[in-house]
């Protein structure tokens, strides 16, 4: 009598193919709704996720968190770790969410997760006192406003004409107690770049100018001891919800997909973070890969301003530096009226379509083509 039992290698494969299959419904699924041109992320979302967690935090209690997927399906994460570890979002762009890697299946269509469990691990913090981090930032700041790096960044940004700006938000800037000796600690030097920043623009301008950071590795110390230097340190998704057209946005080595967010909630007044290349592969395992949308918000919105003489600043004591040597700045082309979240994948014609008056130009659909 014939076995009806299936070999072993034949199960395999059938089950590989069920993958493949799977993989490249969900895949065209995602591009298909990618290129129709809805958010991936928006602030509305975010605000309603964090209110959530919020509340979960706040009682202590297990609970669910309900979101919607990219087709507006309800979708439920549980928290069940009551008042020990906290709920945290994890934010995935679009490489990441095409990723063939089979853990993604079934989640494809969620580019913000809300995950169980602590982050940071505290106990992966060193226990530096508020007093020694402010000491330390102060140091880090007279360092960098001493060597001859920071009259360049007062030079160009004294000559550079700017949108209005009111807020600099900076995205994973890092912890504050990552290491032991502080000056060879690139977070250091990150924020204390903020507060230069500031106060060129407060001078050039003469309004104020708000700093906030955004950072899931910040414990309370880490809070304090920037609140104390004159950042306020915000929890997720805070930091995005400050982010307008008066804001610039400043991230160098981040693990979430900044710009790709950036590039569908808002139009910052100026970006300082990895030059946009055109012909730029892409990666899934770079989180802040430059997506189609972020390389048309580049190019349609903004002017690249030299920004060589300022990157190249050294850690003291190291070869190295402490900003990547591609990051650059961007400013908003201000002859632009105001973008709205509609205005999300729309571009203007072309340079001759802009209107002697300065006002609105004709917009149409960008045709992305490179996913």
């Amino acid at each position: 009598m014939g076995s009806n039992a299936q070999n072993p290698q034949d199960e395999a494969l059938s089950s590989a193919n069920e993958e493949r299959l799977q993989y490249l419904a969900e895949a065209t699924r995602v591009r298909h709704i990618y290129k129709s041109g809805v958010p991936l992320f928006t602030k509305e979302k975010m605000r309603d996720l964090g209110k959530q967690m919020a509340a979960i935090k706040t009682t202590g209690k297990p609970g669910i968190i309900y979101t919607a997927d990219l087709q507006g399906n309800t979708m439920e994460c549980s928290i069940n770790e009551g008042d020990g570890p906290q709920p945290y979002m994890i934010y995935r762009g679009i490489f990441q969410l095409l990723d063939k890697n089979p853990e993604i299946s079934g989640s494809r269509l969620l580019p913000i997760l809300v995950l169980d469990g602590e982050y940071p691990p505290e106990r992966f913090s060193k226990h530096l006192s508020v007093e020694k981090l402010v000491a330390q930032l102060y140091d880090a700041k007279a360092q960098w406003e001493s060597g001859p790096e920071c009259p360049e960044l007062r030079a160009l940004i004294s000559k550079t004409e700017f949108p209005h700006v009111r807020k600099i938000v900076g995205f994973g800037c890092g912890s504050l107690s990552e290491d032991s000796k502080f000056s060879n600690r690139p977070p250091m030097f990150q924020h204390t770049f903020m507060l230069t920043l500031r106060d060129i623009l407060q001078q050039k301008q003469g309004v104020t100018v708000q700093a906030f950071a955004q950072d899931p590795a910040y414990n309370v110390r880490h809070k304090d001891a920037l609140s104390a230097v004159g950042i306020k340190a915000v929890d997720d998704p805070d930091g995005w919800l400050e982010v307008d057209d008066e804001t610039i946005v400043f991230t160098v080595f981040p693990t979430v997909p900044v710009r790709q967010i950036i590039a569908d909630i808002a139009r910052p007044a100026a970006m300082i973070w990895r030059r946009v290349e055109r012909l730029q592969r892409y990666s899934s395992s770079f989180l802040d890969e430059a997506s189609p949308r972020v390389k048309a918000m580049v190019r349609d919105h903004y002017t690249e301003v030299d920004f060589t003489k300022v990157v190249n600043v050294k850690l003291p004591g190291s070869p190295d530096t402490f900003f990547d040597d591609i990051t650059t700045l961007y400013v908003r082309k201000e002859y632009q009226r105001r973008w709205k979240p509609r205005d999300r994948g729309l571009r203007p014609k072309s340079a001759q379509d802009k209107p002697s008056d300065g006002g609105s130009r004709p917009l149409f659909l960008t045709d992305i083509t490179d996913l």
